[in-house]
C-alpha cells in the first residue's frame, strides 16, 4: 500500500473528523480508508485514532503524527510543484554559435526576442567563422552555413535548409498567413 496515499488518506480522515466524510472527499469507499488507516498504524507501531460510531479523533501520539504528516505532505507538493515549473517554461542556459554575419544578421534579433519571451532563459551566443568542439566548449546549438555543392553530396548530406527562424519561438515559425513554413531538402 501507498504510504503516501495513506499519509493524505490519515490527514483528511483528521481534517473532516470520520472516516466516511475523508472517503467521499477522497473519492475512495470507507473501507480503503480504513485500510489505509490500518496500514499507517501497522507502520507506526501506534494507534493513531479514537473511534466511536459518531466521531473519530486523534490520540496524543496521533496527533503528534498527524502535524508531521501535514508538513511532509505540504513539502512533497512543494517539491512536486517546483518540479513540475521547471518544466513549465524554459530555464538554464542556452550556449549557441554560428557564423559570424549569419549571426548578427539573422540571429541576434531572434535571440532578444526569444530572451523577451523566457526570461529565464540566459543565452550565450558566440559568433564564430571557426570551427568549434561543440562538447569541449559546451554549445548546446551550433549553427553552421554552407552551400550545397553537388560534387560533395556524397560526404556531406544538409539534412534541410529552413527559413532563418528560432524553432523554439513558436509566434517565429509560421508565415504570414498562420502556415507553417516549408523546409527545402539541399541532398540530391
Amino acid at each position: 500500500m501507498d504510504t503516501v496515499t495513506s499519509m493524505r488518506t490519515y490527514a483528511r480522515v483528521v481534517e473532516l473528523g470520520g472516516l466516511a466524510a475523508a472517503a467521499r472527499s477522497l473519492g475512495m469507499s470507507p473501507a480503503m480508508v480504513a485500510k489505509h488507516l490500518g496500514n499507517l498504524e501497522e507502520r507506526t507501531g501506534a494507534r493513531l485514532l479514537d473511534r466511536t460510531t459518531r466521531s473519530v479523533r486523534p490520540t496524543v501520539a496521533g496527533q503528534a503524527y498527524y502535524e508531521r504528516v501535514v508538513a511532509v505532505l505540504d513539502a512533497l507538493d512543494e517539491a512536486e510543484a517546483e518540479a513540475g515549473a521547471d518544466t513549465a517554461s524554459p530555464r538554464g542556459r542556452l550556449r549557441l554559435t554560428a557564423p559570424v554575419e549569419f549571426g548578427q544578421e539573422h540571429l541576434a534579433p531572434l535571440v532578444a526576442e526569444f530572451i523577451e519571451l523566457h526570461p529565464n532563459v540566459s543565452v550565450v551566443s558566440d559568433f564564430t567563422n571557426r570551427s568549434v568542439d561543440l562538447v569541449q566548449e559546451g554549445f548546446d546549438l551550433a549553427i553552421r552555413v554552407a552551400a550545397c555543392h553537388a560534387r560533395h553530396a556524397a560526404l556531406i548530406r544538409p539534412i534541410t535548409v529552413a527559413p532563418p527562424s528560432l524553432p523554439a519561438l513558436p509566434s517565429l515559425d509560421r508565415t504570414a498567413d498562420g502556415r507553417a513554413p516549408r523546409a527545402k531538402s539541399c541532398a540530391p
